[in-house]
């Protein structure tokens, strides 16, 4: 083999090495780019705020959605009309059935909130008065529930509600009349009793104008 053959040859293997080491490097720059582009990508899924979803099952097992506690899926004018509505059934007290009224109230209150509405009513001496005197107590909304604030506290959804209301006491010797001011937080709730999904998480109370 002459010394050019040899040249030939060898010029060949250096030509098939630079095409392959060319290829090489382009697949390396492809996966870099890549990895490069999946990077960017993850960081960004990572940062941006997810809106997560909630689901619920039947007894058949069908899955529905469901909204999450700090989702403002009510509108003020429903949440106006259901504290009209609970309103009036937390202030309606009968003593020949109070017990079993007071029973069917919880439902409207957290467990915070009916602590403290009921713990309220003892210490106002209400509840004696109506059993001592055999009254029956109702409460009449004065004038259209304001919603004063709403927003998100601890993931939960709330609403401030106030309206004035007038409660009688009446009786077979007498009644009595009070106008005052009540204001409630209601709140997004996950119990399923909860009507529409809402009950109240504080009340107070205050002297309106007759």
């Amino acid at each position: 083999m002459s010394h050019q053959d040899i040249s030939n040859i060898e010029f060949q293997k250096n030509a098939l090495f630079r095409d392959k080491y060319r290829k090489l490097m382009k697949w390396i720059v492809t996966l870099l780019i890549s990895a490069g582009i999946l990077l960017i990508v993850f960081i960004y899924q990572s940062v941006k705020p997810q809106d997560v979803r909630y689901f619920g099952s039947t007894t058949t097992g069908e899955q529905i959605p469901l909204n999450g506690l700090d989702d403002p899926v009510i509108t003020q004018k429903l949440i106006t009309q259901w504290a009209s509505i609970a309103t009036k059934n937390i202030y309606t007290i009968d003593f020949n059935k109070f017990q079993s009224q007071l029973d069917n109230m919880k439902v409207y209150f957290t467990d915070a909130g009916w602590s403290s509405f009921y713990d309220a009513l003892n210490q106002s001496q209400l509840l004696g008065m109506i059993k001592k005197n055999k009254q029956e107590m109702t409460g009449v909304i004065t004038n259209d529930p304001v919603v004063q604030k709403t927003g998100i506290e601890r993931g939960v959804r709330y609403w401030i509600v106030q309206m004035p209301i007038l409660i009688s006491l009446d009786s077979s010797s007498g009644g009595l009349n009070r106008h005052v001011v009540v204001t409630m937080t209601i709140v997004r709730s996950k119990n399923i009793h909860a009507p529409s999904g809402l009950q109240i998480e504080r009340i107070a109370t205050m002297n309106g104008d007759a």
